[in-house]
């Protein structure tokens, strides 16, 4: 399969990185399409895991990586975590990025963005700065 060079490159970073992190906004209670189709389109067989003779479960290529996840959101935070109970985090984190490797994957959730102020949006990229610089 040939990828579009922007995929190529893409993949080629994740392989170099040791830590990758992803940002995008709950979307619908998921990510958008196309961060999801962006997902879809680089862990491939082959790149992202390889499925062996006579094994249930695939061998993990991208094992030895951890991923922080940065999610903004216009929910309130315990609504997504009270009543959607962060479904998405448990298929992102069980059935999508460990399926290929990923070791720790952490999340950081933003959200009650429509009714943030200025100050709790510095606060928040604060925390985004903060965790830059310690590497999670």
């Amino acid at each position: 399969m040939n990828l579009e060079d922007d995929l190529v490159k893409s993949q080629e970073l994740i392989k170099w990185a040791d830590h990758v992190v992803i940002a995008y906004p709950n979307w619908w209670g998921f990510m958008p399409a196309i961060t999801k189709g962006f997902i879809d389109r680089i862990l491939l067989p082959d790149f992202a895991f390889r499925h062996h003779s006579g094994k249930i479960f695939p061998e993990k290529l991208l094992k030895g990586k951890s991923m922080r996840l940065l999610v903004t959101m216009d929910t309130p935070k315990w609504w997504f975590y009270l009543i959607y109970r962060a479904s998405q985090y448990q298929i992102l984190k069980n059935i999508v990025f460990g399926y290929v490797g990923f070791d720790p994957i952490k999340f950081s959730t933003f959200g009650f963005i429509r009714k943030s102020t200025d100050k709790q949006r510095q606060k928040w990229l604060k925390k985004v700065i903060n965790l830059g610089e310690k590497f999670q």
